[in-house]
């Protein structure tokens, strides 16, 4: 065999073995271009393919940045939806784990806005929890005062309905208080008392809230308290000042000049009928009916239902009562 012919069978396999060499160059290149793809999409466009993709079947994209991207974000939309503290921890981890697998994705820059905003709202929410827990604290101890002026502080760390919402909450459980003393204070016939605090609290309540709230106190101030007179007598400090309303009296006296009864427990129809150990004078220069009852004398003296204030006077040995109706 000659030179020429060994050359030429030389070249012609040095050829083949470069055919065969590049067959399998491109073959390895393209299997490692597929294994990239498969688990990192910054290789590909954000296009709205993917977006199909990842919408129709998801699961063909597991593993890679959109996949993870996806759910960072539907997980941080719905904590700040819900603004559970749980779930922006939740949102937080799925945004850092995006950012360490995949450190050249096209979400990158996105996903780093993303958290930043879930740590300041987060931040924010620990800080709006801690306030309400000091609201809650106040309010529990009736300092429905110092709950108002924290959260005017703290204005900045809520949304406007979330704002308006726990001061109108604040302001309801103040007014329910403030009632709760008023009635206290009626029950123990102390008006005047009521009233104070009611103008007091006027910021309170709503104009028709605080002008129902008032003429209620007045309406009960001005009814007569229905006491017998060995009651009136017995407690008189406690019914000092009050309006009252007392029956079974009956008159042996009658002072035209200066319009008083001395009037005593009726015990009987009688003219004699009454209890001596039981009296009480009644001023009648007030009365309604005070021009007839300067007619009434000894021999006519009837029963007498007498309604008036009470002045007591107990300690100088004569309380009366000032009186605005007598019915006999």
């Amino acid at each position: 065999m000659n030179l020429n012919t060994l050359l030429g069978k030389r070249n012609v396999i040095l050829i083949i073995f470069a055919i065969l060499l590049t067959i399998v160059l491109a073959f390895i290149h393209n299997l490692s271009t597929s294994y990239s793809n498969k688990y990192d999409t910054s290789l590909l466009p954000k296009d709205e393919k993917i977006e199909k993709i990842f919408k129709s079947k998801p699961d063909t994209l597991k593993g890679t940045d959109i996949y993870y991207y996806k759910n960072a974000i539907s997980s941080f939309e719905y904590a700040c939806e819900n603004k559970s503290l749980s779930e922006l921890e939740d949102a937080k981890n799925a945004l850092t784990g995006l950012l360490d697998k995949f450190p050249n994705s096209n979400y990158l820059a996105d996903a780093k806005i993303k958290l930043k905003e879930l740590i300041l709202l987060k931040n924010r929410i620990q800080k709006r929890n801690s306030i309400s827990e000091q609201i809650n604290a106040y309010n529990n101890l009736y300092q429905f005062n110092n709950s108002l002026k924290l959260l005017s502080k703290s204005k900045q760390f809520f949304d406007d309905s979330e704002y308006d919402e726990l001061r109108n909450d604040i302001t309801k459980q103040k007014r329910n208080s403030i009632s709760e003393q008023i009635n206290a204070y009626n029950n123990l016939y102390q008006f005047n008392n009521s009233l104070k605090l009611l103008s007091k609290s006027k910021q309170f309540f709503d104009d028709s809230e605080y002008d129902e709230l008032r003429n209620d106190i007045i309406k009960q101030r001005d009814k007569p308290i229905q006491v017998s007179i060995r009651e009136l007598i017995s407690q008189s400090s406690k019914y000092d000042g009050k309006i009252v309303e007392v029956n079974e009296l009956r008159a042996i006296s009658n002072d035209i000049q200066s319009k008083f009864f001395l009037t005593y427990k009726s015990t009987g129809s009688g003219r004699l009928d009454y209890d001596t150990d039981l009296r009480i004078l009644i001023c009648y220069a007030k009365a309604t009916n005070r021009d007839q009852l300067i007619y009434l004398t000894g021999d006519n003296y009837p029963e007498m239902t007498v309604t008036g204030k009470f002045v007591n006077l107990s300690l100088f040995g004569s309380s009366y009562i000032d009186a605005k109706e007598i019915k006999y």
